[in-house]
């Protein structure tokens, strides 16, 4: 899989020419997605498969060796100009009493850089398809919501870029550098998921932060020429529809509305 980092006007024809979020005009903050045109990156521990976006670095699969050579090469990177027989002395020396000389050690590692990971990460999950009964019972209020739909140029072209999630009976092992990059251990991380949840038909985008997210830079505010059209569950109430028409914003007043 290849992250999209092309020119945009190149990738016509890559998305659907909508991508879509289910919502619930029930949950106030669902409710942002129109009245404050907001989105928002998720953790990925707040997700509800236990399994998305978790995968670990899986330092514990390294052999000895090849955790003396993970060693090396974060000191090459550290200390460049060094001589061949002093990167392979240093690198030994130092496993005596790194993180990775004993196997709870590791566990222990590998369990403090998810958590850097999960409050640095935000992912925006989105879809495209607007017409999936799966999708509006269970993001929607049993198609009691809305689904709002983006152009996807313009979404991804704010937030730098997003990708097709592939779906697998089995997700990757994730091995540390120089095995897997960081760039592919990413994309294995973020944009893999078990086949069972293909019902989603899912296209992400995500972001990283050197240090950790606070709920205000999880929050997107989409410009308003993103908004493509506005589709209202077949479920949904009159005194529900009427109420979400009150509230479009002014600058959001010219969207396609349609109803199930």
């Amino acid at each position: 899989m290849k992250m999209r980092n092309a020119t945009f006007e190149k990738m016509k024809g890559e998305y659907p020419e909508i991508l879509y979020k289910y919502r619930s005009w029930s949950d106030p903050f669902h409710k942002k997605v129109i009245t404050h045109r907001e989105l928002f990156y998720s953790a990925p521990s707040w997700f509800e498969d236990p399994k998305d976006c978790r995968s670990m670095v899986r330092y514990d699969l390294l052999t000895q060796q090849e955790r003396i050579k993970w060693i090396e090469f974060k000191l090459r990177q550290e200390e460049p100009g060094k001589s061949r027989n002093y990167y392979r002395a240093r690198s030994r020396e130092l496993f005596k009493t790194s993180v990775l000389s004993n196997d709870k050690q590791t566990k222990e590692f590998q369990d403090n850089t998810f958590k850097e990971y999960d409050t640095r990460t935000g992912v925006l999950s989105l879809t495209g398809n607007p017409n999936n009964d799966e999708m509006w019972e269970k993001y929607s209020d049993n198609a009691k919501g809305f689904c709002m739909g983006y152009d996807p140029l313009i979404l991804f072209n704010q937030l730098g870029g997003g990708g097709k999630v592939e779906y697998v009976d089995e997700l990757p092992k994730i091995m540390p550098e120089p095995i897997h990059s960081r760039d592919l251990q990413m994309i294995y991380q973020l944009y893999y998921k078990e086949e069972k949840w293909s019902f989603e038909e899912e296209y992400r985008t995500h972001t990283f932060r050197p240090k950790p997210m606070t709920n205000e830079d999880r929050t997107i505010i989409v410009p308003a020429e993103a908004f493509k059209e506005l589709i209202l569950g077949k479920e949904m109430t009159k005194e529900f529809k009427n109420d979400l028409i009150n509230n479009i914003p002014e600058e959001l007043k010219g969207i396609k509305i349609i109803e199930k």
